[in-house]
């Protein structure tokens, strides 16, 4: 039976997304970043202040402040639509990408307020990927004191072609509010050297960045104060099922090093027979010690 989804307007919303297998969604940056730029574009045209995003391997966590239920869900929705046709088309795959029904929690009072952005900030941190959330490019939380906070500075002087046009074409897009495609994104990762894809990840990702970091940082009192309350706390979600993976996320990693190590594209997996990937699955996990449920969640069996 479908519950009501419980909605205070004047509250924090913790948003919840899944994988509609519970398995691996985003494989690549060029995944991350595509969904980024939806969201940015979606958020602005529904008015919703997002205070915090985390793209995690399998699911997503948002905290967000919302006038309307129905706001909240149009949003949700129209930005997981919109991603997914872009998705399959790139990996070859076909159906719902996102379970159908998100996960929400709304919260009123100041302490769970804290406690849910600590969590949702945190993500990255409690899955082995950092010790901190300013460590964490796809938490974005490093994005509130710098625009390059991953990259060298970008010497304009010395740009070259290819870095330059790829930030014309930035400007462009977001001066029309227009959201990023796969084929763009992919030729200008195949263009630019490794250096400047990370100052094209950190210049593109602050062009889009639609955050509102001091308002997360009001709940806490200023941002130093935060940043010590997610030091010491990891933060809590009581009122959201959170079906949580006990091996760390740093397995996808190293699943997705041997994947560019043999060249295989992410196609393959979604191509291949679920035969051979449940090979492939007990290989990683004999082979290279992955976890195995890791393994079967990144191949999709």
């Amino acid at each position: 039976m479908k519950t009501t989804r419980r909605f205070f307007p004047n509250g924090v919303q913790h948003i919840y997304q899944r994988a509609n297998d519970k398995g691996v969604i985003f494989y690549d940056d060029i995944d991350r970043l595509v969904y980024f730029s939806i969201d940015s574009v979606m958020a602005r045209r529904y008015g919703i202040t997002v205070i915090g995003s985390s793209i995690m391997f399998t699911h997503l966590h948002k905290t967000a402040i919302v006038e309307k239920k129905r706001q909240m869900s149009k949003y949700i929705q129209d930005t997981g639509s919109v991603f997914s046709r872009a998705y399959n088309c790139r990996h070859g795959r076909e159906g719902n990408l996102f379970q159908p029904r998100f996960g929400s929690s709304s919260k009123t009072e100041l302490k769970k307020i804290r406690h849910v952005i600590a969590y949702q900030y945190n993500n990255h941190t409690e899955k082995g990927l950092c010790k901190h959330p300013m460590e964490e490019r796809w938490c974005f939380l490093a994005y509130a004191k710098s625009d390059h906070p991953f990259s060298k500075q970008i010497d304009y002087e010395n740009i070259s072609g290819k870095l330059n046009r790829a930030l014309k074409l930035i400007d462009h897009r977001v001066g029309k509010g227009q959201y990023l495609k796969y084929s763009l994104v992919q030729s200008i990762f195949d263009d630019l050297s490794a250096e400047e894809w990370e100052q094209f990840l950190d210049y593109t990702i602050s062009k889009y960045m639609f955050i509102d970091f001091a308002k997360a940082a009001s709940y806490f009192g200023s941002f130093e104060a935060m940043l010590l309350a997610f030091d010491a706390i990891s933060g809590a979600e009581n009122d959201l099922k959170d079906d949580y993976d006990s091996f760390p996320d740093t397995d996808y990693v190293r699943i997705g090093e041997i994947f560019r190590q043999k060249g295989w594209p992410f196609r393959k997996i979604f191509e291949s027979p679920v035969d051979k990937r449940k090979i492939l699955t007990t290989e990683l996990h004999l082979k290279r010690g992955i976890n195995y449920y890791a393994a079967a969640k990144y191949l999709h069996i």
